[in-house]
């Protein structure tokens, strides 16, 4: 999947989702990585939707999101609830999807100027 709409006023825009390859701002990474407008932190721990923990999420939840974007994979796959407790208590928006439809919302958040942090499971 290209994804071409790249007239954002934040420094880090996805450029594409390629099965196991994401392109941000002409660089391709093959890992599972953490997004948000400003910052860009690769090579997150989880390589997959089964080993993601509670504690992954820490640096997630370090970035101070209005709202979190979980991309799973190919495939759209709910994580157990106690995983996903950290970000709750916190009282934070997530949305869970696949991996593709993550990239896809992150870039309009993003283009909207949200506090958008997407983690992403390659």
């Amino acid at each position: 999947m290209k994804l071409t709409l790249d007239t954002y006023d934040t420094s880090l825009v996805i450029q594409g989702y390629q099965g196991h390859s994401i392109q941000i701002d002409d660089k391709d990474y093959g890992a599972s990585l953490i997004l948000s407008p400003r910052q860009l932190l690769p090579d997150w721990k989880p390589q997959s939707i089964d080993s993601l923990t509670a504690e992954d999420f820490q640096p997630v939840l370090e970035l101070d999101p209005e709202i979190i974007l979980l991309g799973t994979g190919e495939k759209l796959v709910f994580p157990p609830t106690e995983v996903l407790l950290s970000v709750y208590q916190k009282g934070l928006g997530i949305e869970i999807m696949d991996t593709a439809a993550a990239c896809r919302t992150y870039n309009i958040l993003a283009s909207e100027n949200r506090n958008v942090t997407a983690a992403l499971i390659v």
